[in-house]
């Protein structure tokens, strides 16, 4: 929303139009943020979901391995995803302190 805001008013306010950029990257980074989570995140939770209930009926030291990899594989995504919305927190914070260009 102060995207947009600072955006409608960057012509004629010096100080939106200072804020403009960084509100920009703040937003991009928070869509960023849930397209990580919803394209790369989720499938992965539900191939450890599928694993794990297959594990639950039968043991299999293969399926363990791979379930073990998964979860390596999504913490190391999750790092990812926590820098990009501190990435985005950093930019909006810019832009509460920018005054003028």
């Amino acid at each position: 929303m102060l995207t947009i805001v600072a955006y409608l008013n960057s012509s004629s306010d010096s100080v939106a139009a200072a804020k403009l950029p960084y509100l920009c990257l703040a937003t991009a980074a928070n869509i960023a943020t849930t397209a990580w989570a919803l394209l790369i995140m989720v499938p992965m939770n539900n191939a450890q979901t599928a694993i794990a209930a297959r594990l639950k009926e039968k043991e299999n030291e293969f399926e363990e391995k791979e379930l073990r990899r998964l979860q390596k594989k999504w913490a190391q995504l999750n790092y990812g995803r926590a820098l990009i919305m501190i990435g985005g927190s950093v930019a909006g914070m810019m832009a509460l302190l920018v005054q003028r260009a």
